[in-house]
């Protein structure tokens, strides 16, 4: 997981107030983010969120290593694998401690629906 920590920075001179955020987001985040400050609203079909507004949503993170696609929210890690194999690990960002738990039905679904659907937009080609 350590491995997926990219730093960010945005330079943002009369509109930000210099802050460090620490809650968990994603690359999928820059875009809505960036739209905010410029002042327009952001309305796709993506998955990402402003990460400059507090309890926007849930930070759900998604992540893609060779053949295996996971999602991570709130200290929970799925991983789905080829011939339908779960994994559930509970992973502490700060202690970046991984530990495999039983598999969680719930998180699994969050997981399996994400993809699905950004499976589907790209078909169908409504991503646009």
């Amino acid at each position: 997981m350590s491995s997926y920590v990219i730093p960010l920075l945005i330079l943002a001179p009369g509109l930000l107030q210099a802050r460090q955020i620490n809650t968990p987001v994603s690359q999928m985040d820059i875009a809505p983010t960036v739209l905010g400050l410029q002042g327009f609203p952001y309305a796709a079909p993506f998955f990402g969120k402003n990460m400059l507004i507090e309890n926007e949503a849930p930070s759900v993170l998604l992540f893609k290593l060779n053949h295996d696609v996971s999602l991570y929210s709130d200290m929970q890690l799925v991983v789905l694998g080829l011939r339908h194999t779960v994994k559930t690990y509970e992973y502490h960002l700060n202690s970046k401690e991984l530990k495999e738990t039983n598999n969680d039905p719930t998180l699994k679904q969050l997981a399996v629906a994400y993809y699905q659907n950004a499976f589907d937009l790209f078909k169908k080609y409504n991503y646009r």
